[in-house]
């Protein structure tokens, strides 16, 4: 089941939250565990590819930002 994170547009408090696809499309709407919220939003982190080469290319997320809250 993936895990998709999440972080608290409040308290700032980044946690996890196990869901599967389907839960998912449906749409996630977690508290945040520390202070009970429901203004929290996925966190979408950077992206790694691997190249036949063996090459690891990074790419940091777009806008030099890590977070989007709802």
């Amino acid at each position: 089941m993936p895990t998709y994170e999440f972080q608290c547009g409040d308290c700032g408090e980044r946690f996890d939250v196990r869901a599967s696809f389907s839960e998912k499309d449906r749409g996630l709407n977690p508290k945040c565990p520390k202070c009970g919220s429901e203004n929290t939003g996925q966190v979408f982190g950077n992206l790694v590819f691997f190249a036949k080469s063996g090459e690891v290319a990074f790419t940091p997320p777009a806008g030099g930002s890590c977070c989007s809250a709802r």
